[in-house]
């Protein structure tokens, strides 16, 4: 019998039940993946989920820190907006005391504190240099970078020292 076929088998001698015989032996030891493929497809999966793990976690961390720094300087330029409203007389250290952070900001701010610093800018005493600074503990007791604002306010002509 003379097989004429497109295919790549030679025609002469072989039956269709041979040829067929042959592919159906390559078909059964090339079924579903070896052992190594498989354990080369986990290995490269669990590279990608620790690593897209890890990403997430330092995206949350820097969120966190945004948050923060936003909070803290909002926070320092409404202090700094009271300062500024204030007569000159009470500009000074001694009466800003009394000035404290809001309760969002401490709920917000772990370990959040507040220094206000007034100093008197040249021999007339005609500006001082009012300095809001807001530091805060973030995670593992790790020191915030502290959010500073400093402003100059000017005595207007005709009011008392």
């Amino acid at each position: 019998i003379e097989i004429r076929s497109t295919t790549n088998l030679p025609a002469r001698g072989i039956s269709m039940h041979r040829a067929a015989g042959r592919s159906a032996a390559w078909a059964r030891e090339r079924r579903g993946a070896t052992l190594q493929e498989a354990i080369a497809a986990i290995a490269i999966a669990t590279v990608v989920l620790v690593a897209a793990t890890q990403m997430l976690g330092t995206i949350a961390r820097q969120h966190r820190l945004f948050e923060c720094r936003s909070l803290a300087t909002l926070e320092a330029g409404n202090i700094m907006e009271q300062v500024m409203a204030r007569p000159w007389a009470e500009v000074t250290s001694e009466k800003l005391a009394a000035i404290t952070l809001s309760d969002a900001c401490r709920q917000m701010l772990p370990g959040a504190r507040l220094q206000l610093q007034v100093t008197p800018e040249g021999s007339t005493e005609e500006a001082r240099r009012i300095g809001v600074q807001i530091d805060w503990q973030h995670a593992a007791s790790q020191q915030g970078k502290p959010v500073r604002l400093v402003a100059w306010r000017f005595r207007k002509e005709g009011m008392e020292p």
